[in-house]
């Protein structure tokens, strides 16, 4: 809870300009923004830098028509990844 809490702080702090409807925080942090978009930022170090990188690449992400998930990663600051994950449907 408290990595939750200091990334909000952080992204507050930072500036982000993005409002933030979901925090995670199991293996990795990630903030999940209201249009979907998730922002994988790793272990919790750096969020200052991640945030930086996540909104500069942010405007480049389109929401998926067919429904998957779009994500920056910035886990590794100096190789952000953006994209789309497929959602996989249940099996009955």
């Amino acid at each position: 809870v408290r990595g939750a809490v200091r990334a909000l702080a952080v992204a507050r702090a930072a500036g982000f300009p993005a409002r933030v409807s979901t925090v995670r925080f199991r293996d990795e942090l990630t903030l999940v923004l209201p249009g979907g978009l998730e922002l994988r930022l790793g272990d919790g170090r750096y969020l200052a830098l991640k945030l930086e990188v996540a909104r500069r690449v942010k405007e480049q992400v389109a929401p998926d028509p067919k429904g998957g998930v779009p994500y920056i990663d910035t886990s590794v600051v100096a190789r952000p990844v953006a994209g789309v994950e497929s959602q996989v449907e249940g099996r009955g």
